[in-house]
């Protein structure tokens, strides 16, 4: 009882500093784009806050489908026309559950895709200053199957497609031009991107991974691979590794308790019974391919009896992972596909112990 609760305060200081250092570096970008004294593809500057739901909700819509592909802003309290801060006021403000009740529960969108946002306060110059964060993603284009209208003023129409260009949105009653949709289709599919980011979208795609059952290939692949069903160039498959390492006596089975094995083990215990289920296996190893190509591999640690597969941590000094890397994709996709019953109970004991990290800082 001791232990977990030492765990979980461990993981809710990490959580906080982590957070902190994204709040700093949130802040620091805002006053550098409000230095600017001009608006731009994805910062807009806003005197106060909406005075209708309908003109929040346009301008939200135009910065989600951005062709920046990147996080967008909505900075409030900064007046537009000169960048000068002048604070927030209080009448029709709204804090982030308001903002994302309006997105949910109001208009009805195309697919059940809905812009992601997140609301902060800063304090700049004396003054407060509200941001809304619109969420980089791959779900664009976003927009409406019927028609939305609150107050006076040209409704959102259904089917429209509105985005940035410039420091300029949309205007309601048009749509963006070919060129720019054609681009947010090609986001929502993967198409802009090259092989490698093509295969780290797809592995988060763990449903579209179909099972291909054989007795081998001639390269001496293990029988059985899996391919992406929306992209069959992508490949996933498990070889045999001959493991020549001093202590593990050209023996397949490992001991989790044996001496000689080094540091980057001890994530193990965090989810493996060292008295009823100690012997695990790292003779085999997952592999990537476009094609050809390898663009991830790793060996395999197979504990629990069987009935679990990890792909293991990164390790310098102690075990994590980075988020939606090659790594942390293909441990998520191979608990998926290759976990047995209670496998989720020991992925749930292990996380509670090996952090995720948004980046390598």
């Amino acid at each position: 009882m001791i232990l977990d609760f030492i765990v979980d305060s461990l993981g809710v200081c990490i959580a906080k500093l982590v957070e902190g250092d994204i709040l700093e570096n949130l802040k620091i970008e805002v006053q550098k784009l409000i230095s600017r004294k001009t608006e731009g593809e994805y910062w807009d500057f806003k005197r106060e806050w909406h005075k209708n739901n309908s003109d929040l909700l346009h301008d939200i819509i135009c910065m989600a489908n951005s062709t920046q592909n990147r996080d967008c802003y909505i900075i409030i309290g900064v007046e537009d026309k000169t960048g000068s801060i002048v604070g927030v006021v209080e009448e029709n403000r709204k804090n982030q559950q308001n903002v994302i009740n309006l997105l949910r529960q109001k208009p009805k969108w195309a697919g059940g895709y809905c812009p992601e946002v997140l609301v902060y306060t800063f304090v700049l110059e004396d003054f407060e200053v509200d941001v809304i964060v619109i969420k980089q993603t791959n779900n664009t284009p976003f927009y409406l199957l019927e028609e939305y209208k609150q107050g006076k003023g040209k409704p959102l129409y259904k089917g429209a497609i509105y985005t940035r260009r410039g420091d300029t949105n949309t205007p309601r009653n048009e749509t963006a031009d070919v060129y720019e949709v054609e681009l947010l289709w090609k986001r929502r599919f993967g198409l802009l991107q090259n092989p490698s980011q093509r295969g780290l979208f797809y592995l988060k795609d763990i449903e579209n991974w179909i099972i291909v059952e054989i007795d081998g290939d001639k390269s001496g692949r293990k029988a059985g691979f899996y391919y992406y069903s929306q992209d069959p160039d992508y490949t996933i498959h498990f070889e045999n590794v001959v493991n020549e390492s001093e202590y593990n006596d050209n023996d397949s089975i490992r001991e989790i308790n044996d001496d000689r094995l080094g540091p980057s083990y001890a994530y193990l215990y965090s989810f493996i019974n060292v008295s009823y289920h100690k012997h695990f296996y790292d003779n085999e190893k997952v592999i990537l391919y476009y094609k050809d190509i390898p663009l991830f591999s790793s060996q395999l640690e197979i504990i629990d009896e069987g009935r679990t597969t990890v792909v293991p941590p990164e390790f310098s000094n102690r075990a994590y992972y980075i988020k939606n890397s090659f790594r942390h994709l293909m441990y998520e996709l191979m608990f998926s596909l290759r976990g047995l019953s209670h496998s989720y109970e020991a992925k749930e004991m292990f996380e509670r112990v090996i952090p995720v990290y948004t980046n390598e800082k």
